[in-house]
Formats: C-alpha cells, structure tokens, sequence
C-alpha cells in the first residue's frame, strides 16, 4: 500500500502515429495550376452528386450548396491571386487563407487515388510587419 505522501503517478500519454503530412509552401509559390487542378477534382465529386441525386432531394441540396461553396471560394481564391500578382503583397495573408479553405473542401478525399496532397499543399505566409507600439510612462 503507497504511502499517503507518495507522489501521485503522471499516466503516459499514449503514442500517436503521426501521418505523413504535405510541407507548406509559400503562399506566393501557388500557382494557376494548384488552384485550377483543386478546383476541378472538387467539382468533379459534387457534380457526380449532383446528377445521382433527384433534384429536390437532401442530397440534391446538400451536393449544390458545397458546389456553390466550393466555387465561391474558388473565385475569391483567384481575385486574392490576381491582386498578389498586381503588386499588392498585403493579399499574401489573404491568398495564404482561402488557399487553405478551398483545400479543407477536399480534406475528406485526401485517400482518394487522384487526391494530389504535394500538389495542393497548405500554405503559409510570413508577417515580416513588425511594429512597435510606443508606451506612456
């Protein structure tokens, strides 16, 4: 029997198997070519739904609002793209996000065969803006 000031044991975290993940890139490295192939393979599958579903029917519903979701965000995708590429490097931050909403509409087909994780990487952006806020004494 321990003794009462016996210190309590820490359980072990159990292990955990990490699974491969795909490097991030740059936010300036995407290209026309990650946008458009993630595009397309995304709306490959919501317009197979779309045609194996009855118009009027939940899944009919379901498949058109992620197809609408996933083409809205495709076209922000490209406006945040297009405004990068103008000059305008605050939209680094900007393409960074909606780069990686668009991907998490495809996050469940990642074990699909044409699901091409190294070439729709997530991305990432680096804030260089560093300020100092002066302080009152």
């Amino acid at each position: 029997m321990p003794h009462a000031d016996a210190p309590t044991p820490v359980p072990r975290r159990p292990r955990v198997r990490r699974r491969w993940r795909a490097p991030r890139i740059p936010a300036r490295s995407i290209t026309r070519e990650h946008m458009d192939a993630l595009h397309d393979f995304l709306l490959r599958r919501t317009a197979y739904l779309l045609e194996a579903h009855p118009p009027g029917t939940e899944e009919h519903r379901m498949a058109d609002t992620l197809h609408r979701a996933i083409d809205q965000t495709w076209a922000e995708l490209q406006d945040c793209y297009d405004f990068y590429h103008r000059g305008d490097a605050d939209m680094e931050i900007e393409l960074a996000g909606t780069w990686n909403s668009l991907r998490m509409f495809g996050i469940s087909w990642m074990r699909a065969p044409d699901y091409d994780e190294r070439l729709w990487p997530p991305a990432e952006y680096e804030d260089l803006l560093i300020s100092s806020i002066p302080t009152e004494h």
